[in-house]
């Protein structure tokens, strides 16, 4: 193979390596803030319904 080909080659694989790590921390990165921002919504809206229990059916 020449040196030309060699060097491609090298270059294309070291992209892909690159490519593959950012790729791995960004999904790492964006499914934490999915899984925090899932928790809030849910504590928020768990609030709202037990607001409107309360409301419609108040007690003791």
């Amino acid at each position: 193979m020449k040196l030309k080909g060699k060097l491609i080659t090298t270059f294309l694989v070291i992209l892909l390596i690159f490519s593959t790590f950012i790729s791995l921390l960004m999904t790492g990165g964006m499914r934490q803030s999915y899984e925090v921002q899932l928790q809030e919504n849910t504590v928020e809206m768990s609030r709202m319904g037990l607001s409107f229990l309360d409301s419609k059916y108040p007690g003791p």
